[in-house]
């Protein structure tokens, strides 16, 4: 339905033939008639040429927010989430609404006139929502508004150099490297182990969810394990569910079963993105100092094939097959760790 609002009936006008049709040299008066209105009418309404071309890159650059907080992230990780942000900025269609962003920046910057108002919310607009992203996901504030100023850096410097040198693939790589020093290669000297929070069971069971994806099984197996792979708000309230942060972001999850002296390493998931850096490998050295500390002398371990490796080097030993609680007929090694003849942990590693 038509909206009654005369700013909004001519500004949406304009939006939609700024962007089909570029800026360019065009006029106000050429831009009233293109859409049916005087260059009066817009002067009253915008104060000028570049008072309507701001209220144009606000009103898409809105609309874009509102886009990337409607993108379908459901199941992806922090660094997968990131990486679909980075395509739809770089959609070509969108190529004519970057080159009169950056434009009418470059007018605001200097204080030009009409153009000085696009500065207005051009960094915090963007920044809040990428860092409540973040802080949810357990990042503390001040990490998460920091970290997000400095992707809304890269992201936009990268949009300009794509702009000025057409060269999508080298950009792309340019991404890809800043998505690994962020995800890897900071999470090598800034992982700790804490017990989990009651309101980050779903995280943890989405983590677990990607996690297990991250082997290639299917979207039909994964649910079929869905039970094994939840965290419960008991399990983490009965103080048995640890987890790994990296960079400040839940990097991993481990549950402590059994009673001692023989207890389970249950629910032993990495994000994918870590997986390697260390983060699997600090946060075992956890569960084993927290089951030494609440009395139990060995851990069995039923592991994913697919892990059978990493639980060996970190010193279990295969005793045997256990089957999957989950799919018939599956049969998944079966490990025990002997606490009692020392353990790989490093207390420093472990807060709370």
């Amino acid at each position: 339905m038509e909206t009654a609002d005369p700013r909004a009936r001519l500004l949406g006008a304009a939006v939609g033939h700024i962007l089909a049709h570029g800026l360019s040299d065009l006029s106000l008066r050429e831009l009233a008639t293109a859409i049916g209105t005087s260059h009066r009418m817009l002067i009253y309404h915008f104060g000028s040429k570049a008072g309507l071309v701001v209220a144009v890159i606000q009103t898409v650059e809105a609309a874009q927010r509102t886009a990337l907080a409607e993108l379908d992230t459901a199941g992806l990780s922090p660094a997968d989430t990131i990486r679909a942000m980075w395509r739809r900025f770089t959609d070509p269609s969108l190529g004519p609404h970057e080159r009169l962003f950056f434009e009418i920046y470059g007018q605001a910057l200097q204080g030009r006139p009409g153009a000085v108002g696009l500065l207005d919310g051009i960094i915090d607009n963007w920044v809040e929502p990428a860092a409540a992203y973040a802080i949810a996901r357990g990042q503390a504030p001040d990490a998460a508004r920091a970290e997000a100023r400095l992707g809304v850096a890269v992201i936009r410097g990268l949009l300009l150099d794509w702009l000025a040198t057409d060269d999508r693939a080298g950009v792309d790589a340019a991404f890809e490297r800043y998505v690994a020093l962020l995800f890897r290669e900071s999470a090598r000297d800034d992982v700790t182990v804490r017990p989990a929070r009651p309101d980050e069971a779903a995280a943890l069971s989405e983590l677990a969810r990607r996690s297990k994806a991250h082997w290639g099984y299917s979207d039909e197996f994964i649910e079929a394990c869905r039970d094994e792979l939840t965290v419960h708000r008991e399990q983490i309230d009965a103080g048995r569910v640890l987890v790994a942060t990296a960079n400040g972001m839940l990097a991993g999850t481990v549950t402590l079963g059994g009673e001692p002296p023989e207890g389970d390493v249950e629910m032993f998931f990495v994000e994918p993105e870590n997986i390697g850096t260390g983060v699997g490998g600090t946060l075992f050295a956890a569960v084993q100092r927290r089951a030494v500390d609440a009395g139990f002398t060995r851990l069995r371990i039923e592991a994913d094939p697919n892990a059978l490796g990493f639980y060996v080097h970190q010193g279990a030993v295969l005793i045997g097959e256990e089957p999957s609680g989950s799919i018939p007929g599956r049969m998944l090694p079966l490990l025990e760790l002997d606490l009692t003849t020392g353990q790989r942990f490093t207390a420093s590693q472990i807060s709370g």
